[in-house]
């Protein structure tokens, strides 16, 4: 059964995550490659821009990201390709 969040692309069927990362309590780091949040559950959640190459310095920069999020503690990182290669 398809659910209000979920949504097709090619043949494929992409559940998209429905947590708000402009919320009020929410941390956002955005760079021109990817955006990156903590969210309410505790959850670090990265989601790369359409179409992206994703360089060595890239990764870097986004676990540097989760880094400034986190203060350094370890936390549970969701990777969110939006546009996935079918």
């Amino acid at each position: 059964m398809k659910g209000i969040d979920d949504r097709r692309v090619g043949e494929r069927l992409i559940h998209t995550g429905t947590e708000d990362p402009m919320g009020d309590d929410a941390d956002l780091i955005t760079q021109p490659k990817f955006r990156i949040w903590r969210r309410r559950d505790g959850i670090v959640q990265l989601v790369w821009n359409p179409r992206t190459t994703v360089l060595l310095e890239d990764a870097t920069a986004a676990l540097q990201a989760m880094a400034q999020l986190t203060r350094g503690r370890r936390s549970p990182l969701l990777v969110d390709d939006e546009y996935p290669s079918v």
